[in-house]
């Protein structure tokens, strides 16, 4: 993939609006569509909820659906907690945190089983003794995650009417001492957008091999929370989507880096003595490794450097450069159609 193209965020596709969302998104208050976001981001993790617990579709496509729902969910909650302080403090961004971490064995046991058979299958040999080890290691932390998942999943069940509660009202207390400027969501995003973004750079600056785990975890995690900020935008700001796509391929490659470095982890674990197939595996999996490397550097994410300072490459100054112009874009239309009165205390659902 080329680096991002300097297209306008002017120019582009968009979503069809979320279910639940209004037109005028970005002309509503700030604490209003923040709340909206959240209450069409938890049907959704009610609905992969719902699928796990009844395993809809297979276990490992439900439990993604109602993972990615409560990180989307959770991202979003983050993100506009200023706006959400009132229906979601944080004993309840601890309890979705908490949730959602609950889902990452039994996620990490799927990717990794799945490593090991095409790994495997890629060098053609036989399955060893300590490739079996390592699978039926791997089967057993598999079968206890999901356990976990589904307790995660019943809780979540029994809590979400009253976080849909919590977030269906809205109570606006604000002295009437001086004159009120006007606020709506879209003046308020450009602050939002460019601190996710910042901190999405800041950990590529620090991604210089396929070995900076630590780096590449870190600018995944913030790929993830700006596309999922991003996500529930591309309805209302051209452009969006592009950028929403240029993030999904970005973070798939830094997961699939840090899936492989925690396989050959494991591997190094169960291997005793002259285990050539497990070698071979962790030979494999850091090959593969160095390859993604490779693609992200080629795709201009990353830069090779040993100097001491982190050095952004060039399309995370594209990528900056981008949001910026769709915070600005946001900013521009602050003006919008004209606002609903919003009473002292105010009920969304009218």
């Amino acid at each position: 993939m080329r680096a991002p193209s300097k297209a306008k965020a002017g120019k582009g596709t968009r979503r069809k609006p979320p279910e639940g969302l209004p037109e005028h998104l970005l002309a509503r208050l700030p604490e209003e569509a923040a709340r909206r976001i959240a209450l069409s981001l938890l049907d959704e993790a009610a609905a992969g909820c719902k699928a796990l617990l009844e395993h809809d579709g297979g276990r490992e496509k439900a439990l993604h659906a109602f993972r990615v729902g409560l990180r989307r969910l959770r991202s979003n909650v983050r993100a506009y907690r200023p706006w959400l302080e009132g229906s979601l403090g944080k004993p309840w961004r601890r309890l979705l945190r908490r949730l959602a971490r609950a889902t990452t064995a039994a996620r990490d046991a799927d990717v990794q089983i799945e490593e090991v058979q095409k790994l495997t299958a890629a060098l053609g040999g036989p399955e060893s003794g300590g490739l079996a080890r390592l699978v039926k290691r791997l089967s057993a932390r598999q079968r206890r995650g999901y356990e976990r998942a589904k307790a995660a999943a019943r809780e979540f069940a029994a809590m979400q009417q009253r976080l849909r509660a919590r977030l269906g009202r809205l109570r606006i207390d604000r002295a009437l001492d001086g004159e009120m400027a006007p606020r709506t969501f879209a003046a308020a995003l450009g602050p939002t957008l460019r601190e996710h973004t910042g901190d999405l750079v800041a950990q590529l600056a620090g991604v210089r091999g396929k070995d900076a785990v630590e780096a590449a975890h870190g600018a995944r995690i913030a790929a993830k929370r700006l596309r999922y900020v991003l996500e529930p935008l591309a309805a209302f700001l051209d452009g969006t989507e592009r950028v929403i796509k240029q993030l999904k391929r970005l973070q798939d490659h830094l997961g699939e880096m840090r899936d492989l470095h925690l396989l050959a982890r494991e591997a190094e674990q169960v291997t005793h003595g002259d285990e050539s197939g497990l070698k071979a595996l962790i030979a494999a999996a850091s090959a593969r490794s160095e390859s993604l490397y490779g693609e992200l550097r080629r795709e201009h994410w990353v830069v090779l450097s040993t100097a001491k300072r982190r050095v952004l490459a060039r399309a995370g100054k594209q990528l900056r450069a981008d949001v910026e112009a769709l915070a600005r874009a946001a900013e521009a239309r602050a003006g919008g159609p004209p606002r609903r009165s919003i009473a002292a205390k105010h009920l969304m659902g009218k």
